[in-house]
């Protein structure tokens, strides 16, 4: 990384009256848990427009459930695109560890996040807890499927079984994968596994680098959840208020 990140202390917390607000304070209670929240960007800062609408989510889910957090949003990177959003996501990986952070929380730029995704994702029995969210594009389809081998290749394979209807209040296991946009990471996976760029994988194997890491990790022995009821946005084109609207069943979560 080539210049930091910025970080969101509890105090600036407290200071901002959102936990306040939200009535539950996450740091008035047992700290049980720590969990880095990480946000990466990229130079040029990849979504960096919506960072306040992201920021806002993340925060009023850290209201509803009481951990010990920090908020980092990465600034310069030395790469560009995808190779800058991998650089930026492993910078994170690498804070989570060497500051002994139970979880990394990877909540991308253009992601936001329903206010039960935290207490959700962290109820998973797994390493690796996922949300799901559609693509950026109109037919609202969604990002998540699970690996499948075709011809000695294994390959992210797009089910109907990830119909909203099928998803909702469900929880998902053996080899699935998602966008990372909202996924919670725990340390140990991240003590021996790295995102990586790899355009020859990419076009070998599984396409992008959150199905690669997704397919490595539970290739070495790490359980993945993919949650049906942590729906989140995907902006610009799918805000929470957006979806709500279209009978994306975002109150799913407030049963949980």
């Amino acid at each position: 990384m080539a210049g930091g990140c910025e970080a969101y202390s509890c105090s600036e917390a407290h200071a901002r009256g959102q936990a306040e607000s939200a009535g539950c304070c996450p740091f008035s209670q047992k700290r049980e848990k720590k969990v880095l929240v990480g946000i990466p960007l990229t130079e040029p800062n990849y979504h960096a427009s919506f960072r306040g609408q992201v920021v806002d989510a993340i925060e009023a889910a850290l209201a509803e459930c009481p951990v010990e957090h920090q908020i980092v949003v990465t600034s310069r990177t030395v790469e560009r695109g995808l190779r800058g959003v991998v650089e930026a996501t492993n910078f994170l990986a690498e804070k989570c560890v060497a500051e002994r952070w139970d979880y990394l929380w990877v909540v991308e730029a253009d992601v936001e996040v329903p206010k039960h995704a935290l207490r959700t994702l962290l109820q998973g029995d797994a390493d690796i807890n996922l949300g799901v969210y559609p693509n950026h594009r109109e037919d609202l389809r969604l990002m998540a499927g699970y690996f499948e081998e075709q011809n000695n290749c294994v390959q992210p394979i797009v089910h109907s079984v990830f119909d909203l209807e099928k998803l909702k209040g469900r929880i998902f296991t053996e080899m699935v994968w998602a966008g990372i946009g909202c996924a919670l990471i725990r340390r140990r996976v991240f003590e021996g596994l790295r995102f990586v760029y790899d355009r020859r994988e990419y076009r070998r194997k599984l396409g992008v680098h959150d199905q690669l890491f997704l397919f490595e990790a539970q290739r070495l022995g790490f359980r993945v959840f993919l949650h049906g009821d942590v729906v989140c946005g995907h902006l610009p084109e799918w805000s929470l208020q957006k979806l709500e609207a279209k009978g994306w069943g975002l109150r799913v979560g407030d049963d949980v």
